[in-house]
């Protein structure tokens, strides 16, 4: 393949740090609940704030979950007709 193809490894590659980063990202905000909340600290705009962070963590997670899976589904079906094309 050329260097400017896309390649299911590539995306698999790409994405999975895309969701790694997201992943840990949640991770903090969860963690930052955590603490403030064992320092009592936690007031309830913070306790909004947070959750809306988490929510939008999580969507973004679930948004580059379906990425991934459409990228991947394009890019073999793309394959699959390349192939084809070659076997005429």
């Amino acid at each position: 393949m050329e260097e400017n193809n896309v390649s299911l490894e590539k995306i698999d590659k790409t994405d999975n740090f895309l969701l790694n980063k997201l992943a840990e990202a949640r991770r903090n905000v969860i963690f930052l609940r955590d603490r403030l909340k064992a320092m009592g600290a936690l007031t309830p705009v913070a306790i909004a704030s947070l959750d809306q962070a988490d929510e939008a963590y999580r969507a973004s997670i679930e948004m580059a979950r379906n990425i991934k899976f459409l990228q991947a589904n394009t890019v073999a079906k793309l394959e699959a007709l390349m192939s084809k094309r070659h076997d005429k």
